[in-house]
């Protein structure tokens, strides 16, 4: 290998050798260029980078407030978006640097810079070094900022502008129709034990009473119809279950409120809707003064010795229906059917009398105070008729429990309701309900009448209260009604005994809603007002532009500036290494490199410091007709290259008439 000189000592041993290539040559070159502005490439980067924005804003916008449960696609949105970002950073990161690319040869033209600065000027892209190399920041700002900006395009578009799509809690609110459960009596009507209705999972649903036949199998003429016989068994025990507790304790308590909630609000939602049905309800009335009652305040205390009396069996249904009936099952008369058979005649009313303790003292001079009453005890009596009852209850689903607020209004009586002391309250004849005339009427108003006589078995009886000595009562109590809100603790009865009497009733009516097996439970599809927080995307437009308008901004007037240099130029340049063999052929530079041709580190540091610039070669006796020969053009050191012309003609480079001229002189 030869012994390596410092470049100074070689530049002035063969600077009277320099020769201009091509300077004595005509030829026309093999791949001639026209001059132009060719600047599509940097467009289309900024035009890619431009879509890939826009189109990561209009996924994120899309995004917005939206809730996506699948993780699978909601990482993959996510990447997307992601993605666009990086197709976004390459892009104007392309553009930058092709016009990073023209423009550095401008810089050689105009500046004498180290090996050293050239070096780090073409890789600036990729190594940042050039950034503490004053000499190269100070001769090429311009050069610097462009570099400048494309190690900034990552921070601003693959990492800050994803972040503006983040996930937050955000309350998702909407409407959609469900179904809810409800309640129609009117399946009672048209129903027939016979042929039971079954459920989806094949269980038969249940019937509020059971039936009496006159004939089995439904086969004989004008002599077959049902008959009421008694509440069912599946009715008792749900309404003793459910009697002594809220319809909200029942549904939060007997239930899973999870799954209740689930399907009666259609999802994972909180959810508020109402439903309105008929059922029986109960109207109450004082009617304390009323004389013709089938008692009066006489039997309660301190008259007399009950704080409790009911009377609720006037007039009921009567069992058995016949004195002989044939052996086994159904109620099939044996002789005869009396014309009035199975005939509902009357709705019992609930006639019940109370007193409750006021906590006032008698007067010293009462007479009841020698019985050893020491408190005025205040006494009613009330009235209930069994009406046919619109119920509106609107259901309020939050979390685990649910809140529910009913409402009533009373339509008509179930049947009944001109009570007369002299016939016990029954109606007449004409008026009573037969099985055999309008069976569907018949058949509703006993299925009222079967939750009622439960209902019923519940305040059937007394408690009667005797003052062993003053201010202090023996209490006895015959009735089931001291285990329900109608009495208080000390087994006396409310002051409102008539309102929580109509709730209560209510109260068992609304729990048929938690058996979907009974046949009046059924399902309505109502609007449901549904909502709920969820993890949604959350798109922050404003961060997103700040990250990506000084991007657009200033890869925008590095376009402008490109495309001005080449407009200037004439042609377009690149850094690739056919450029540097192309823009190396020089003697002088040969002779500086000879001793380092492998460019292994460590480099030379005298050569390194060496100053070189981009220009036309210059002839010792200087180029004077640039039009007439072809020029050359590669780096040199100071002195020996002069400026480009834009009228000269240099290799690889020649106008659009040369190139007609040439073709036409190689026809002729």
């Amino acid at each position: 290998m030869a012994h390596y000189q410092p470049a100074p000592a070689r530049i002035e041993r063969h600077r009277h050798v320099l020769r201009p290539p091509c300077a004595a040559t005509v030829a026309v070159p093999r791949q001639p260029s026209t001059m132009g502005i060719v600047w599509s490439n940097q467009g289309a980067s900024f035009v890619i980078g431009l879509s890939a924005t826009f189109s990561q804003h209009l996924l994120y916008n899309f995004l917005h407030h939206r809730s996506e449960d699948r993780e699978f696609t909601k990482n993959s949105l996510v990447l997307v978006g992601r993605a666009l970002a990086y197709i976004a950073k390459v892009a104007f990161a392309q553009c930058i640097i092709m016009c990073y690319r023209q423009r550095i040869w401008r810089t050689f033209r105009e500046r004498a810079l180290s090996i050293r600065s050239v070096d780090q000027l073409f890789s600036g892209v990729e190594d940042a070094s050039l950034l503490f190399n004053w000499e190269a920041v100070s001769n090429a700002p311009l050069l610097t900022g462009m570099l400048v900006v494309v190690w900034m395009l990552p921070l601003a578009t693959v990492i800050a502008s994803p972040s503006a799509l983040t996930f937050a809690w955000r309350p998702n609110d909407g409407e959609a129709f469900v179904n809810v459960p409800s309640l129609n009596f009117s399946m009672e009507a048209y129903k027939d034990w016979r042929h039971p209705v079954k459920m989806d999972n094949e269980t038969i649903k249940r019937s509020i009473m059971y039936y009496n036949t006159t004939d089995v199998s439904a086969t004989q003429p004008g002599w077959y119809f049902d008959y009421y016989d008694t509440p069912s068994s599946d009715t008792v025990k749900l309404l003793w279950k459910n009697i002594f507790s809220s319809p909200a304790e029942v549904l939060n308590n007997t239930f899973n409120q999870e799954i209740a909630r689930q399907k009666s609000c259609g999802g994972d939602f909180n959810c508020t809707y109402s439903i309105s049905f008929l059922a029986p309800g109960y109207k109450c009335k004082d009617v304390t003064d009323r004389p013709d009652g089938l008692f009066n305040i006489s039997v309660l205390v301190p008259e007399g010795e009950h704080v409790y009396f009911a009377d609720v069996d006037t007039g009921d249904y009567a069992r058995p229906q016949f004195e002989n009936v044939l052996p086994g099952v159904g109620g099939i008369p044996d002789g005869d059917i009396p014309d009035h058979a199975g005939a509902l005649r009357f709705e019992p009313e609930l006639w019940i009398g109370y007193a409750f303790n006021t906590s006032k003292s008698l007067p010293s001079n009462s007479s009841y105070r020698a019985k050893n009453w020491t408190y005025e005890y205040e006494q009613h009596i009330m009235r209930c008729i069994l009406y046919e009852t619109n119920y509106t209850i609107n259901f309020n689903f939050s979390g685990h429990t649910c809140e529910i607020k009913p409402s009533s209004r009373f339509i008509v009586p179930s049947h009944g309701f001109n009570f007369s002391q002299p016939n016990e309250g029954i109606l007449p004849s004409q008026k009573w309900l037969s099985p055999r005339n309008d069976t569907p009427f018949y058949k509703k108003a006993v299925a009222y009448h079967a939750i009622s006589e439960v209902f019923r078995d519940v305040l059937r009886g007394r408690i009667t209260s005797h003052p062993l000595r003053p201010g202090s009562n023996f209490v006895r109590v015959s009735t089931e009604v001291t285990k329900t809100s109608l009495v208080q603790k000390n087994s006396e009865p409310q002051e409102d005994v008539q309102k929580r009497l109509q709730d209560l009733y209510q109260d068992i009516v609304i729990s048929l809603l938690t058996v979907p097996y009974m046949l009046v439970n059924i399902e309505e599809k109502v609007l449901v007002q549904r909502s709920r927080y969820r993890v949604a995307f959350m798109y922050d437009s404003v961060r997103f532009w700040i990250c990506y308008a000084p991007v657009i901004l200033f890869t925008l007037g590095i376009l402008l500036i490109g495309a001005w240099t080449i407009w200037e130029d004439g042609t377009t340049f690149s850094t690739g290494f056919s450029r540097v063999l192309a823009t190396t052929r020089n003697p002088t530079l040969d002779e500086m490199s000879r001793g380092a041709c492998l460019g292994n580190d460590p480099f030379p540091k005298d050569l390194m410091k060496t100053k070189v610039q981009f220009g036309a070669l210059r002839e010792d006796s200087g180029l004077q007709d640039g039009r007439n020969g072809v020029g050359h053009c590669a780096f040199g050191v100071e002195g020996e290259v002069g400026p480009m012309r834009r009228d000269a003609l240099y290799a690889g480079l020649r106008r659009p008439i040369d190139v007609k001229r040439a073709s036409k002189a190689k026809v002729e």
